[in-house]
């Protein structure tokens, strides 16, 4: 059981030094750049509305990121305990 907690430990810091870092960034900056593209063209209102709208899609985005990434982690972690079983 102790190697099992182990490998457990193993995929998820792996999982998270893969995942998180590299889509929180992507998210934000993406947002970022359309924030700056609209505060050159002038129109406050309107790019508020716009960029409002782009960090929702980005956050969106990033949520459904992180849920397909738990789903990937839990379905490793079920075939961890298989292959244990197994043994």
């Amino acid at each position: 059981m102790g190697s099992l907690a182990v490998r457990f430990l193993r995929v998820m810091i792996a999982a998270a030094l893969v995942c998180l870092p590299a889509l929180t960034p992507n998210a934000l900056s993406h947002a970022a750049e359309e924030k700056q593209k609209q505060e050159e063209k002038g129109d406050s209102k309107k790019n508020f509305e716009e960029t409002k709208h782009e960090l929702k899609k980005a956050s969106e985005n990033f949520e459904k990121a992180i849920s397909e990434g738990a789903s990937t982690i839990a379905q490793k972690i079920k075939k961890a305990f298989e292959r244990d079983e197994k043994k």
